[in-house]
């Protein structure tokens, strides 16, 4: 059974919860409180308990609806993962030149659009969820299983969507899929550096963002400003 969301239209598998969140207003609400949570003090202080305090609910209601808090952050990360899906399947619709899509890509994914959502505070968290268990996730030893089981289905969805867009504008490069996945790990690792960890990170990208770093990684990208 799908569930449609309420701000993107995704279509979120029923394996990232065990009741729709988004059916109802305490739904959402624990959808917010938890990325917010989560975002500022990370997954290991993170509990259903805490959240359920901020709500107003009781720690089972919680339970409801997430069947554990990985669960929980693979359906925040889903909706972000989704959400770059949409806005680049929209913005390279129209352009022929397979460069120019790719450039255009990577420029949505070095800068999340929060007016996707339509609620602010639920965008601005979830950005904050991403930069936090963004590519931290994907170092869990139960990750095979939970691919197989669909929970990273808009991960895939944009892997498989960059690595199209590489070998259409790089027919003869060998590592499309490699470099899709760098690229989409290096966006939400720099989104991190950038935002807590400046020593971490340029003085260019702490400045102007990450996309000219992104673009750099393309082959022949760094001097390529068509």
């Amino acid at each position: 059974m799908q569930s449609k969301t309420l701000h993107l239209n995704l279509d979120l598998p029923s394996c990232l919860y065990l009741k729709n969140p988004e059916s109802s207003d305490l739904g959402k609400r624990i959808l917010i409180e938890a990325a917010s949570f989560i975002g500022s003090n990370g997954i290991d202080e993170f509990n259903f308990l805490k959240l359920a305090k901020k709500v107003g609910c009781t720690e089972a209601t919680v339970y409801r609806y997430f069947h554990n808090k990985q669960q929980l952050v693979q359906y925040l990360l889903n909706i972000y993962w989704g959400s770059i899906c949409v806005e680049i399947e929209y913005s390279t619709r129209q352009i022929k030149s397979a460069r120019k899509k790719l450039k255009t890509a990577i420029e949505i994914l070095s800068s999340p659009h929060p007016e996707n959502f339509t609620d602010n505070k639920l965008a601005a968290a979830v950005v904050s969820v991403v930069m936090s268990e963004g590519v931290r996730i994907h170092l869990r030893p139960q990750l095979d299983d939970e691919i197989k089981a669909g929970n990273f289905k808009y991960y895939s969805t944009l892997l498989d969507q960059f690595e199209s867009l590489i070998s259409e504008s790089m027919p003869n490069y060998p590592f499309s899929r490699s470099l899709a996945s760098t690229l989409i790990d290096t966006a939400m690792l720099q989104m991190l550096y950038i935002s807590r960890y400046n020593n971490f990170t340029d003085k260019e990208c702490i400045e102007n963002g990450s996309l000219g770093y992104l673009k750099s990684l393309i082959p022949g990208g760094k001097n390529d400003n068509g």
